[in-house]
This record gives C-alpha cells, structure tokens and sequence, in this order.
C-alpha cells in the first residue's frame, strides 16, 4: 500500500501532534466560554420587569483610563543621586568636562528595559562603583524624554540598552562600555578607558 501526502515520522506524531491538538483544543475552548459568557452578559433578563439595556453613544462615553506607570520603588540612596539629568544636565557636565581634567560618564538608558534596571541595581549602586564614580562627572539621559535627549542618543549612535560611554579627559575620545559584568569589572573597563 502506497502512503500519500507528508507524514510526520513516528517520535514526532506520537510527541508533539497529541499535545499540540490539546492545547488548540484548551484555548479554543476557553475562548468558546469566554465568548458564550459575555454573550449571556448582554442578553436581557427572561422576567417580565426585564430592563432594556441600552447601547450608549461612543461620543458620550467616559474617557479611557490610562494605566498607572509603573515606578520601582526606591530607598533613601539612589543610584543615581549626583546623577546630571537629560539634555540640560549633559550640556552642564560637558560644559565643566571641558573646563576639568575629570572623565564624563554618560548613562543612556530608558524606562521599559529589564537590562538597565538590573545594570543600575547590580553595578551602579553597588558601593564600589557609587565611590568609584563619586569623583567623576556623570550624566544619565533618557531618549524617550524628549527631542534633545533623543539627539544625544542618536549622536551617540546607540543601539541598545543600557549604553554607557565614557568621554576621557583631554581627548575627544569616547569609549563604550559594556555594562554585564560585575561592579568590579565595571570599575576596570572605566580605569583602562581613561588611561
């Protein structure tokens, strides 16, 4: 006997097919209830006082309520107290950076990204780095904040986040640095990028 069309060899079909159906079986399901509820929702009451519902007017309905944004909480010490802020802050640092013989640290990172909180929680408040840097100038710009520090990001041609650059004193060198290691190796890359 002849087999026609494609077949899955036999650990596949026997694995994968069977736990596949299930699941589009489970979710089609649950989504066949979810429907048949919100259908019953809509429907009026069987009693005779049953109460006409009415569909309301998009015009007149109440604005949409935006969700909370979502700010981690903080202790008294964060990492980024002596921090420079957004584009004012950059240009106030790059102003004294030029003036001293002090490195520039720029911090560009953004709101939604999971790698920058953990860079700020592991390397940056770290008590090594936060007295490491205390001497140095430091700045952290957001790209989401505004044109300007948008500018800057793309000034610095960043492409992901967190990005951390160093300006070295009396150069025009700036040198990234890469920001998944320790606070120790951290401390390092910024020692060598400065010499």
């Amino acid at each position: 006997m002849i087999k026609k069309g494609f077949m899955f060899p036999r650990k596949v079909r026997d694995s994968f097919i069977p736990r596949f159906i299930v699941l589009v079986v489970l979710f089609f399901g649950t989504v066949s209830r979810q429907a048949l509820a919100e259908e019953a929702a809509v429907q009026a009451p069987a009693s005779g006082d049953a109460k006409v519902q009415e569909v309301q007017d998009p015009s007149k309905a109440a604005p949409l309520q935006t969700p909370p944004v979502f700010t981690p909480k903080t202790g008294s010490s964060k990492w980024s107290d002596g921090w420079y802020e957004g584009s004012e802050g950059y240009t106030t640092a790059f102003d004294e950076y030029k003036k001293t013989d002090k490195p520039m640290a720029v911090y560009i990172s953004v709101g939604w990204c999971p790698y920058c909180r953990k860079f700020e929680k592991e390397i940056l408040s770290s008590p090594a780095v936060k007295e490491f840097l205390k001497d140095k100038l430091m700045v952290n710009v957001n790209p989401e904040a505004g044109p300007e520090e948008n500018a800057l990001a793309s000034h610095y041609r960043v492409t992901g986040f967190p990005s951390f650059y160093v300006h070295v004193p009396r150069s025009d060198t700036v040198i990234r640095l890469y920001t998944g290691g320790s606070p120790r190796e951290f401390i390092q890359q910024f020692e060598e990028a400065t010499k």
